[in-house]
């Protein structure tokens, strides 16, 4: 009956998951027991975020934390709104000596460490609360990183000159916090920057902004370029120099050419369109470098070049049928001249309306009609205009299908 017992029992803890997990009452207690996988501390406001106290139960103690987060040693801390004299030594407690570290914008909040206290990782915000399971995964992702960079760092201990450069390089490729002195032990490495890691970690826009500040606007535009043809620098620090550099050419140089500096937005968006800076590059397109467009209308720009003006950005007309454009007057002291309106279907005309008009205080003949024959693979439309007195007009397109 007993042996029948001890058979029963070791199925029974058998078939129960491995919770490796340790939780921790102060950061002392979790500092003293932290191996490879670190420290998790979950930070919540308590008593008035809902939505962290909710958490608490359906994220920091639910068995898909401890199904992934291996030894990591996990600390709660709560975060009073108007601490107490009684909360704020509940705080003192937890934390002891531990100083959180700045950049934590909102909670609740995960801070990860590594086994020596230093922050690799935070997850907050919309990343956390959205979606738990997605929070698990994330938590799961970064701690494999922080094995990855451990190894990496192993393996560079064991290496000399340019490769250790490279395998502590690799560690800011990572997606997390980099190793603590990471630049003096790759400048030992590498005293000269073969690697270019020196370079990527030493970067400042706030340096660059200084460079350039004195160049004229071809000189910068210049520097600026050879800098991010070099592969050392990542997408994100190539669009800070374009942000630096444009930045200068609206300040200091208004009379810039449009186009090359519509160029140099192009080249920003282009190194990373999804990221912020490349979101605003070709935000920057529309409301700086645009002749012409639907979004923007019209502006004296459309008779700099002196020719036909294409329509630039979007437009509904691309399907068989009727359209009507009218050209809308806002301000100015001049009437807009428009001589005639053409669709085109890559470079062949497909449909014209060529008829003098004037979009003005008193408006004449504005409205042009297309009637385009079948879908369009490329749409384009293409405007001739005429100075009626000068070139100060502004307004507005409508385009409209029947």
């Amino acid at each position: 009956m007993k042996t029948l017992y001890t058979l029963a029992l070791a199925a029974l803890l058998s078939s129960a998951p491995l919770m490796a997990v340790q939780q921790a009452a102060t950061y002392e207690d979790a500092a003293k027991k932290a191996k490879d996988d670190g420290i998790l501390i979950y930070m919540y406001g308590a008593g008035w975020d809902k939505i962290g106290e909710k958490m608490l139960t359906t994220l920091w103690k639910s068995r898909e934390i401890d199904k992934i987060a291996g030894q990591a040693i996990m600390l709660t801390l709560p975060v009073y709104q108007n601490p107490t004299e009684a909360e704020k030594k509940t705080t003192a407690k937890i934390l002891g000596n531990y100083k959180l570290p700045n950049g934590i914008a909102s909670y609740p909040c995960i801070l990860m460490l590594d086994r020596n206290g230093r922050p690799y990782a935070t997850i907050q915000g919309n990343a956390l609360t959205e979606s738990p399971s997605q929070a698990v995964k994330t938590i799961r992702s970064n701690m494999d990183k922080l094995e990855q960079r451990t190894k990496l760092v192993q393996q560079a201990e064991k290496a000399q000159g340019l490769e250790k450069a490279k395998l502590l390089g690799k560690t800011c490729d990572l997606g997390i916090a980099t190793p603590d002195k990471l630049l003096d032990m790759i400048k030992q490495a590498d005293p000269d920057d073969k690697s270019g890691y020196v370079r990527r970690l030493q970067f400042s826009p706030w340096a660059l902004g200084d460079q350039i500040k004195e160049l004229d606007a071809d000189e910068a535009v210049s520097r600026v370029r050879r800098m991010a043809d070099d592969p050392a620098y990542t997408p994100h620090q190539k669009q800070e120099m374009y942000a630096v550099l444009t930045g200068k050419l609206r300040r200091n140089s208004p009379a810039y050419d449009m186009k090359k500096l519509r160029t140099l937005f192009e080249e920003m968006r282009d190194f990373d369109p999804e990221s912020m800076y490349g979101v605003a590059a070709a935000s920057s397109i529309d409301a700086w470098c645009t002749t012409f467009s639907l979004a923007r209308g019209w502006s004296p720009r459309i008779f700099d070049d002196g020719g036909p003006v294409e329509l630039e950005g979007s437009h509904p007309v691309k399907d068989k049928g009727t359209y009507i454009i009218t050209f809308n007057y806002q301000r100015g002291m001049h009437a807009l001249g428009v001589k005639s309106v053409a669709v085109y279907d890559g470079n062949t005309l497909v449909a014209q309306d060529k008829h003098t008009a004037s979009a003005g205080r008193n408006a004449k003949d504005n409205t042009y009609t297309l009637k385009v024959p079948k879908p369009l693979k490329n749409p384009r439309i293409v405007c001739e205009f005429e100075q009626n007195g000068g070139k100060d007009t502004y307004g507005s397109l409508s385009i409209k299908k029947q």
